[in-house]
């Protein structure tokens, strides 16, 4: 086992850290994006800026940068994009 203490046969926390990635967005930018994208999809405008507000969160974090997100076309192609980004692989 790795990190394994030598009086006792099980692992040990050695450090713990955070790490996030460095695409953050604001939340009104990834709520304009969004509206931008969906426009003419979604017929209640006032509701989905009352929704994206009412969420509490001031920004996000993506494992990719914004635009590169329009390019994915389907789940498997997201899934490899977040697999291959450095800052979100293992």
């Amino acid at each position: 086992m790795r990190h394994q203490s030598p009086d006792t046969k099980y692992p040990v926390l050695r450090s713990i850290g955070r790490a996030l990635p460095t695409n953050y967005y604001p939340q009104e930018i990834l709520s304009t994006a969004l509206w931008n994208e969906w426009s003419g999809k979604i017929e209640d405008s006032a509701r989905f800026q009352h929704l994206h507000r009412s969420v509490g969160v001031r920004g996000r974090h993506l494992a990719l940068p914004m635009d590169e997100y329009r390019g994915l076309d389907s789940f498997a192609k997201g899934n490899d994009k977040r697999i291959e980004s450095p800052e979100i692989s293992v």
